[in-house]
């Protein structure tokens, strides 16, 4: 089975986000897996984080909200396996998993990504999403 691999880049500044998604999806199965969350019922979507070892759960938070802001163009019945996911600590920020694996999806099931925004706070010193995947 191919991992299809990502790389997500901001850099707006002197420093940026750079993580690196690979992942891949299979027709679901008839049921739920009690191993995936669920992404949308009535889609029968699932997000495997099974491959990931140690993956905090406020990581998975961001990378199943992301998939869920472009559920609708995702196929029914579908798993998604997280495979492989890095980040350097020194250009990483939460928010960043979020629109990663939106933009994985949105090149592996070929759909235009949702428009978003994002800018650079000096005063936060952080980069500020529209929408904003904290919310």
């Amino acid at each position: 089975m191919e991992v299809f691999k990502h790389k997500f880049r901001v850099l707006k500044t002197t420093w940026g986000i750079a993580i690196d998604i690979g992942a891949t999806f299979v027709k679901k199965e008839k049921g739920h897996s009690e191993d995936n969350y669920p992404i949308s019922l009535d889609r029968e979507i699932e997000i495997d984080f099974s491959a990931l070892k140690n993956i905090p759960d406020f990581q998975k938070d961001f990378l199943i909200k992301g998939l869920k802001w472009v559920e609708n163009h995702i196929d029914k019945s579908t798993v998604i396996k997280i495979h492989e996911l890095s980040h350097n600590f020194t250009d990483y920020q939460n928010e960043g998993l979020f629109y990663a694996i939106a933009e994985w999806a949105s090149l592996v099931f070929d759909f235009e990504l949702p428009n978003y925004d994002v800018t650079f706070s000096k005063k936060d010193n952080k980069y500020l999403f529209n929408p904003d995947p904290t919310k």
